[in-house]
């Protein structure tokens, strides 16, 4: 058999590092969800409290996309659960985050961002669980948005 053109089998190669190096790229293309959860979270719940209050603080934009990614993530831990009863475990652990950073920013570094010591129900003034059906109704609100946010992220990676 005599060779020519027509009778060789083409075969292109690709070394290992090629393709290690184009699935890196592919992946970095990507942001990882945290990236769009946390920040998306803390503008949305910062522009809410400019909206109530005329004013926000940094640390309250660093808190509302905490609170915001770990939403995200009880309401993918409880998928099969409706939203109205997500927002309850929601609206407490916003309240018991309110209160550590303010003890921390408030009580501990005497920033004094915020005192609800005249508010009722009131615990060293950094919380007042006279709003947790204001975190229930925010929480209420944002839980669908970041379960959808959660899944498209997720998708996207896939």
């Amino acid at each position: 058999m005599k060779l020519n053109s027509n009778n060789i089998k083409r075969t292109s190669y690709v070394s290992c590092r090629d393709t290690k190096s184009s699935e890196r790229r592919r992946h970095n293309a990507k942001l990882p969800e945290d990236a769009i959860l946390l920040p998306f979270g803390g503008c949305a719940y910062g522009l809410v409290e400019v909206l109530y209050r005329g004013y926000t603080h940094w640390t309250m934009l660093l808190l509302g996309g905490f609170c915001f990614w770990l939403m995200a993530q009880i309401g993918a831990l409880l998928a099969e659960v409706p939203s109205w009863l997500c927002a309850a475990p929601c609206a407490l652990l916003i309240t018991a985050l309110e209160f550590l950073t303010g003890c921390v920013v408030n009580l501990a570094l005497g920033w004094n961002i915020w005192d609800y010591s005249a508010q009722p129900l009131n615990l060293l003034g950094q919380v007042c669980f006279g709003f947790l059906g204001l975190w229930y109704l925010l929480a209420l609100a944002a839980l669908p948005v970041a379960r959808y946010l959660r899944r498209k992220l997720q998708r996207g990676r896939t």
